[in-house]
């Protein structure tokens, strides 16, 4: 078994032999696309969204000078009037800091150990988390998002509802496999906390906590759909394709015509 590192948590050497939550719902989104990124290589990263959401990430670890300057091409003008500054799609970064510096309590929530990694089997298929922070003090694992907006509401076929952004991103199922990775490979059982902060001005941010209900019923909602997903990671049933996703848009190739009534349903 790989030892996992910070250096090679997101290889693909790891990736084939641990499954994780972003894995995991990119095989339920899509699972030509989810084969694709594990044995191919393939990714529908947004660069500069991925890459500010990881400067927040290291902020809480405390090596944000550290990462800025790994960065700078990718985030500090090089020309023009805004030489040396934040380039305009990361100046979001700079005042989400500031938000999370001047609240005691969510700076208390994300005191503690950082970026810690935990490996534990669940239903015969071996996980790993990585844990923005781990809060001791308050028994609980915490996990630090930075979005769009708190309030946004998405429509859910699964639902057929609108939902909040902590459902529609599949977030209540994440938590309940940290609270239960964290449990197998400690002994504690912790309290999954998401801290959020916006991209707004001013940005706006939240703690919110989950009853251990919803985490429950999520949980075995990822274990009843396992052997699904790991029959198609290994190669053992042929992908199905979603042809919505960027990766079925990108490898499309048209085989008949689609009668236009079909449009909803295909």
């Amino acid at each position: 078994m790989i030892e996992l590192t910070s250096e090679n948590y997101f290889s693909k050497e790891a990736n084939l032999e641990f499954m994780s939550n972003s894995q995991f719902k990119k095989f339920l989104e899509c699972e030509a696309q989810g084969y694709a990124m594990i044995h191919e290589g393939y990714s529908d990263d947004d660069s500069d969204a991925l890459l500010v959401g990881e400067a927040l990430h290291a902020w809480n670890e405390g090596t944000l000078k550290e990462f800025m300057e790994k960065n700078s091409a990718g985030m500090i003008s090089s020309r023009g009037e805004t030489k040396g500054q934040l380039k305009s799609q990361f100046k979001c970064l700079d005042a989400a800091i500031v938000a999370l510096k001047n609240d005691e309590i969510l700076m208390s929530i994300l005191a503690g150990v950082k970026e810690q990694i935990f490996v534990a089997k669940i239903a015969g298929v071996m996980w790993k988390i990585k844990v923005d922070t781990v809060n001791d003090d308050f028994r609980q694992i915490v996990d630090l998002k930075f979005m769009k907006s708190l309030y946004d509401k998405f429509w859910s076929n699964e639902h057929m509802a609108y939902v909040n952004f902590v459902e529609y991103y599949g977030y209540v199922g994440q938590m309940a496999m940290y609270q239960e990775v964290f449990r197998l490979a400690t002994n504690k059982l912790y309290a999954p906390i998401i801290v959020g902060v916006t991209k707004q001005e001013p940005p706006d941010k939240i703690a919110i906590n989950f009853d251990q209900g919803s985490l429950d019923t999520e949980r075995q909602i990822i274990i009843d759909r396992m052997d699904r997903v790991m029959a198609v990671k290994k190669g053992l049933v042929k992908p199905e394709r979603c042809e919505r996703c960027k990766y079925c848009r990108e490898t499309k190739k048209v085989s008949g015509y689609t009668h236009y009534k079909e449009l909803l349903e295909y």
